[in-house]
């Protein structure tokens, strides 16, 4: 997670304690959405072509460079998912907003 100072922190998760229930084999990423809070910001998202979803993503394999599990999975991602941007306001309003454009977006 980046940190208020723009920094990053690192912290291990289980899958089963995000509710997975995978297999011990990796699931396909279909989405990655880059956001940041700004008051009052609009929704916009945009999906970003290839070139500019693997520079997108590549400032945080570049941070996070000795974790290459990390990296690799960001280009995974950048490959094969759709990579998407907007600014977002409250946390509580974009959490459906985001579901929606999901939603519309991998039909």
């Amino acid at each position: 997670m980046r940190t208020r100072d723009g920094k990053f922190d690192t912290y291990a998760l289980d899958a089963k304690q995000l509710g997975s229930v995978a297999e011990d084999h990796p699931m396909p990423v279909g989405m990655v959405f880059l956001t940041e809070y700004l008051p009052r910001a609009r929704w916009r998202p945009h999906v970003l072509g290839t070139g500019e979803a693997i520079l997108a993503t590549n400032s945080f394999a570049f941070l996070c460079k000795e974790t290459h599990n990390f990296a690799k999975g960001l280009e995974y991602g950048a490959a094969n998912a759709i990579i998407a941007k907007s600014p977002r306001g409250e946390a509580r309003r974009t959490a459906r907003l985001l579901l929606d454009f999901f939603d519309m977006t991998l039909k």
